[in-house]
C-alpha cells in the first residue's frame, strides 16, 4: 500500500493505542521530535497512515501524562508544560519560560 503523508486510513480504536504507546517507547529513549519522525517512516514500512492531527494528540498526551524536559532550545532542562509548532523541528514539548522567549 502507498500511503501519501496525511492520508488517512481507518484503524480501530486499539490499532490508535498501539500507535500511542509505540510512540511512547520511542519517545522516553529519544527526543519527541525524534520519535515523530521515527514514526512517520513506521506508517510507511507498515501501511497504515495517520494524519498530522493523530500525531499531535499523540504528542499532547505524552506531554501530559509523563514528565518531559523541554525540546524548545537545547540548553533548556525545564519541564514542559504544553506542545507548540516549531518552524523546524515540528510539534515540540515547551516550557512555559522558553513559551514567553518564543512569542517575545
Amino acid at each position: 500500500m502507498d500511503i501519501q503523508d496525511g492520508e488517512r486510513v481507518d484503524w480501530t480504536d486499539q490499532q490508535d493505542e498501539d500507535a500511542y504507546n509505540m510512540f511512547v517507547e520511542l519517545a522516553e529513549g529519544d527526543m519527541v521530535g525524534r520519535a515523530q519522525e521515527i514514526m512517520r517512516g513506521v506508517q510507511r514500512m507498515i501501511g497504515v497512515a495517520f494524519t498530522d492531527e493523530d500525531l499531535a494528540a499523540w504528542v499532547k498526551r505524552y506531554v501530559d501524562e509523563h514528565t518531559v524536559i523541554c525540546e524548545w532550545f537545547p540548553a533548556c532542562e525545564n519541564e514542559a508544560t504544553t506542545v507548540q509548532p516549531h518552524s523546524v523541528l515540528g510539534l515540540v514539548p515547551i516550557c512555559e519560560r522558553c513559551q514567553e522567549r518564543a512569542s517575545a
